[in-house]
């Protein structure tokens, strides 16, 4: 087997050469999905337009890989409609199978067929090509992942990461209207996980597919998707470009879901919310107790502000992690600094850039 050098990225195919789709659009309609007496998906509608690349993030049983599961005929919900360019594909009336849906996959866990070589597991879903067209659309699909020379190989003699992508070439060779990946960089280390995901977003770029990614990390998500869906118990919570959902979040959960937060109790009263910190503007909420969401990088370091302590400091690179003692606070304030610019132990004034404050009700709490 032909493994990379030490410390060299595994190189993929030229970009550019992925064979292009005919992207569909994919419609949730309302749809609920119950096991037993769990109910995975609640009245869930989703629209992702042709060609967009929609990340579903949200934590582990939140009800992403169920959602992915529906669309592609795995499981059929129990209530709701999924439709492909406006044509129902699943409802009380219609189901498609999976083969006759148009739509790719490429599950958590890869499911390569062990007793297939990489060629033929490439191959396997091409069932209207003659074997020998579909064996070299298989081995073109390769190229591009940069896994031809291991054709012959099986899954096992592979590693995580050329079984990932061996997964997606069997995903991309049919040019599906619709790719749907399931935590497809879970089992990778953290740096090579950086460079497939870069490899494998230019690839989706290329095909053109309408594609659902299913994530729990939030920066993956900013890194890959158009838009984001932040799913919860099954619900729809936000859905939005990457940007709004970090500057935006339209609740304390969405906030928390993106970053550590600083949280201050505060009151608002005329449109202004007051906390032992400062004031900003309560983006209109009404007059009552409020909770100040404040990231890291919204509190700002000396002149005007509370008396503070740097109580500890973490070197990040380019930056320190803060943990700050504020008079008239019972937590630690986290902040980021230029890194060495506020060692432990120095005395520090604090407050926090206004228009970084994120306001919420604080019955959300």
């Amino acid at each position: 087997m032909n493994t990379p050098a030490k410390g060299v990225w595994p190189r993929w195919g030229q970009r550019g050469t992925a064979g292009p789709a005919i992207p569909a659009r994919l419609t949730f309609d309302h749809i609920t999905h119950a096991y037993g007496t769990l109910t995975a998906v609640s009245d869930l509608s989703l629209d992702v337009a042709p060609g967009e690349i929609v990340a579903l993030l949200g934590r582990s049983g939140c009800g992403k890989t169920t959602l992915l599961r529906v669309a592609a005929g795995i499981e059929r919900q129990s209530a709701g409609r999924v439709l492909l360019d406006r044509e129902e594909v699943a409802s009380a009336k219609v189901f498609r199978q999976p083969e006759e849906r148009g739509i790719g996959y490429v599950f958590q866990d890869y499911a390569l067929f062990p007793h297939l070589s990489v060629q033929d597991n490439v191959a396997f879903g091409l069932k209207n090509m003659a074997r020998a067209e579909a064996r070299e659309v298989a081995l073109r699909a390769l190229e591009r992942v940069g896994l031809r020379h291991h054709a012959g190989d099986y899954p096992h003699e592979l590693s995580g990461g050329e079984q990932q992508r061996v997964a997606l070439a069997r995903a991309i060779a049919p040019r599906p209207g619709v790719l749907l990946m399931d935590e497809p960089f879970s089992g990778l280390d953290r740096r090579l996980r950086d460079s497939v995901r870069e490899e494998t977003l230019a690839v989706l770029r290329e095909t053109g597919a309408t594609s659902l990614i299913v994530t729990h990390d939030p920066e993956e998500a900013m890194r890959m998707a158009d838009r984001i869906a932040l799913m919860d118990k099954g619900s729809l919570i936000q859905i939005g470009p990457p940007q709004e959902l970090y500057r935006r979040p339209k609740t304390l959960f969405a906030a928390r879901f993106f970053s550590e937060i600083n949280e201050l109790d505060g009151v608002v009263k005329s449109g202004v919310v007051e906390t032992a910190l400062g004031r900003a503007a309560a983006g209109g909420w009404p007059d009552g107790p409020a909770v100040v969401a404040l990231r890291p990088s919204a509190i700002l370091l000396g002149g005007p502000g509370r008396d503070g302590r740097i109580m500890g400091s973490r070197f990040l690179g380019d930056t320190d992690h803060l943990e700050i003692a504020v008079q008239g606070l019972d937590s630690p304030i986290l902040a980021r600094a230029q890194a060495g610019a506020w060692p432990e132990g120095s005395a520090v004034r604090v407050r926090f850039d206004e228009a970084q404050a994120l306001v919420f009700p604080a019955a959300e709490t």
